[in-house]
């Protein structure tokens, strides 16, 4: 228990803790489909001017093809975002702690079907 909370001064400020990080969170999720939203609307106007430009019928599927290859590339990059930023927070998190904690959790996840461990991750991206 950390020194100078009751054990209900420690619940009540874990709990206003996490309101407001779900409130913070809820609010970054609004925001995200408004931008979203708002590219949306920019892609659909952009696609009917290069369509009422002249374009062929070619020239436009190009168009098309090109921007569903830019949004694929934009999710993967995020996605991969994702998982070094919890990659990172794991190897934070047992660099923290004692060795023992980061050999039982190696342990565990190869127990749990030979998954690679954030800390076998980071390893492998450093030698790339």
């Amino acid at each position: 228990m950390l020194v100078g909370f009751q054990g209900h001064d420690l619940l009540s400020t874990l709990s206003s803790l996490s309101s407001r990080r779900l409130e913070l969170l809820s609010l970054a999720r609004t925001r995200a489909g408004e931008h979203a939203r708002a590219n949306d609307d920019r892609g659909r106007r952009l696609a009917q001017r290069v369509s009422a430009s002249g374009a062929t019928p070619a020239e436009c599927d190009k168009y098309r093809a090109c921007v569903e290859e830019a949004d694929k590339i934009a999710s993967l990059l995020a996605g991969l975002a994702a998982r070094m930023a919890r990659a990172q927070n794991a190897v934070d998190a047992v660099g923290s702690n004692a060795n023992t904690n980061a050999i039982s959790t190696e342990e565990k996840v190869r127990e749990e079907g030979g998954k690679e461990t954030p800390t076998a991750i980071l390893q492998v991206s450093i030698e790339c």
